[in-house]
């Protein structure tokens, strides 16, 4: 027992001198100026390991702040790196490349580096955000959105703008103050649940279809007479005919109908709640 608790001082001691010779590096911010403050506005973010924020507020710059973990060809040299009687001279380097031009912030990060990535924008703004590897968080836009996240959850909160997000292996979360009488929203999941908020007093025509789970909603959904399952033959049908499929699909309106909203899920439940 005494060796145990001998070998754990000795394990967390190095683990302590090693944290101390080599610490996390502080964030990094970069502010971009938009070209024209009174023309519309868009940010495109593309990362594929880490997590992305964006905020809406009332000035008039992309405000850049991101920290994390560099594992790419400019992360810090071991000693075991450098030849015999040299020294290393570092190149400049950014594990993220930033952007703007004609009213358009990009973006994107390296390959290799996980990082973490949080940027204000005008509350009026187009956003394209995408990641590979990481959730995205968007609060307090009213601009279009188009989310991608392949590997992470997605969470929308107070949003003006129409929304299009999807997540191949994560869930969906948002809360919309109010929507675009013109445009549709789409929230689709592979494998993931979907809870959004509608206003009260919203009109759209809805979508709604989970494979493997349910559908709730505390809205007064006027179900299409046309909707219940129904066999389908295979697109194609094959040489010795394929097999059928049911289709789940819902359609209904709220408030009398509007804009289409898809809420599209294989494995989870969607979640309709009025605010």
């Amino acid at each position: 027992m005494k060796s145990i608790f001998l070998k754990s001082i000795v394990f967390f001691a190095v683990a302590a001198m090693l944290a101390a010779q080599d610490p996390a590096p502080p964030p990094q911010r970069i502010t971009l100026p938009f070209s024209d403050p009174s023309r519309p506005k868009s940010l495109t973010v593309n990362i594929p390991m880490g997590s992305v924020t964006v905020t809406g507020y009332d000035g008039n710059d992309a405000v850049i702040e991101y920290s994390g973990r560099v594992d790419g060809p400019h992360r810090k040299a071991r000693p075991d790196d450098l030849p015999p009687g040299m020294h290393r001279l570092d190149q400049p380097t950014n594990p993220i490349e930033a952007t703007q031009e004609n009213n358009v912030v990009r973006v994107k990060g390296g390959s290799w580096d996980r990082l973490n990535i949080q940027i204000k924008v005008p509350k009026q703004t187009t956003l394209e955000l995408k990641t590979m590897n990481g959730s995205i968080s968007v609060g307090g836009i009213s601009g279009e959105m188009t989310i991608d996240a392949m590997n992470g959850h997605i969470n929308v909160q107070d949003a003006s703008g129409p929304v299009m997000a999807h997540s191949m292996n994560g869930r969906i979360t948002a809360s919309l103050a109010q929507l675009s009488a013109a445009k549709a929203s789409s929230f689709s999941s592979m494998n993931g649940s979907i809870e959004v908020t509608l206003p009260a007093d919203l009109k759209a025509r809805l979508k709604m279809k989970s494979d493997h789970g349910e559908i709730y909603t505390d809205f007064d959904v006027k179900v299409d007479s046309a909707t219940g399952p129904t066999s389908l033959a295979p697109d194609g049908g094959g040489k010795n005919g394929g097999g059928a499929h049911t289709d789940r699909t819902l359609y209904g309106t709220i408030n009398g109908g509007g804009p289409e909203m898809q809420f599209i899920t294989y494995n989870g439940r969607i979640v309709i709640r009025k605010k």
